[in-house]
């Protein structure tokens, strides 16, 4: 004889649940998801040891295995990836801000050029138009150059343009 045993979701206690607060994710897309789907995505993305399970309980979620059900879909991992972005905005702020200032004022020439090379390959140098009109030589560019640096988030990309020009000695 078989017995049918309906699995009811565990009910999750306040007392069980840490507090955690997270504001609510919106997705590229305008969805928003669910404090407990923000929950679980933060924690996902930003704790390295932390269970399906563990995280379940924190964000209200019935089982680890619901957690990683959502976590799995196409809009977990959205959830994840634009956490990971507001994570790493700041640190990548700071990085930019540290390599502008080592181009600029480091007392080793080697580090300047080291820093300024970098900048220029982080930010896709492009050329705006061909460097050499017809005869010029390589050495003597007459075009420009616009670098565009995406910060992410809201802000518009920083773009700088420059033109070069030939130095004529005196």
């Amino acid at each position: 004889m078989t017995r049918k045993t309906s699995r009811q979701p565990a009910i999750i206690t306040d007392e069980q649940r840490e507090a955690v607060t997270v504001d609510q994710i919106t997705l590229h897309d305008g969805t928003e998801l669910s404090q407990a789907q923000s929950i679980a995505a933060y924690l996902h993305a930003t704790e390295q040891h932390m269970s399906f399970d563990l995280i379940a309980v924190q964000a209200g979620y019935a089982s680890g295995s619901s957690v990683r059900g959502f976590l799995q879909s196409a809009k977990g991992r959205a959830g994840v990836e634009a956490c990971l972005r507001q994570h790493l905005l700041p640190a990548a702020r700071i990085a930019l801000h540290t390599m502008i200032e080592l181009a600029q004022k480091a007392k080793s020439e080697n580090v300047r050029q080291l820093a300024a090379a970098d900048l220029l390959d982080r930010a896709g140098f492009t050329k705006k138009q061909d460097h050499r009109a017809q005869g010029d030589s390589p050495s003597t560019p007459t075009g420009g150059v616009s670098i565009s640096i995406n910060l992410g988030g809201d802000s518009p990309p920083t773009v700088i343009e420059a033109k070069f020009q030939q130095i004529e000695p005196n």
